[in-house]
């Protein structure tokens, strides 16, 4: 009477299914026959499935437009990429970062060196957000603990030393 009441017995089902070439019958859910099943899911594994992400997610940051958005958050990453965010910090563990935001510092530090070298008379701060970044200290600091100097010093180290072949 409780499993009535409950309903569990209304909603109980416990199949049968006969074999027509043993002429048993066996429980679907146990799978007591040794006949295989003749439907098999096809599931697409890629071999490495970290280096399928890292390649999304190195699509996905080559785009200026993401990592230049100010208001960019790790769930916009992840959400842009198809994955969560603890795969995508995985993922940009796996590619050498600390984090998938240490990433973007660095992909936003890069471009703000690449500016100063190429722009003459640059505006730092102008450089700072057209990289992305909202506040110039954030900025500065990122800069500071990526490169090992400020922007100041950065422009005048590099203006002073011809770049060698290839920069």
């Amino acid at each position: 009477q409780v499993w009535v009441a409950s309903g569990h017995v209304g909603g109980f089902s416990d199949p049968l299914m006969d074999c027509k070439e043993c002429k048993e019958r066996f429980r679907i859910a146990t799978q007591q026959h040794n006949t295989p099943s003749p439907i098999k899911p096809q599931i697409f594994v890629p071999e490495n499935p970290m280096e399928h992400l890292v390649n999304a997610l190195d699509e996905v940051i080559s785009n200026p437009d993401v990592w230049q958005n100010p208001d960019l958050t790790i769930d916009d990453i992840a959400r842009i990429v198809g994955t969560n965010r603890t795969y995508l910090q995985m993922a940009a563990k796996y590619k050498g970062y600390v984090s998938a935001m240490d990433m973007i510092h660095h992909i936003r530090i890069e471009y703000v060196c690449q500016q100063l070298r190429t722009v003459s008379s640059p505006q730092i701060q102008n450089i700072f957000y057209d990289a992305g970044y909202r506040s110039r200290t954030t900025a500065w600091r990122n800069f500071v603990n990526i490169v090992g100097c400020t922007p100041t010093e950065f422009e005048k180290t590099y203006l002073s030393t011809p770049p060698a072949e290839g920069q």
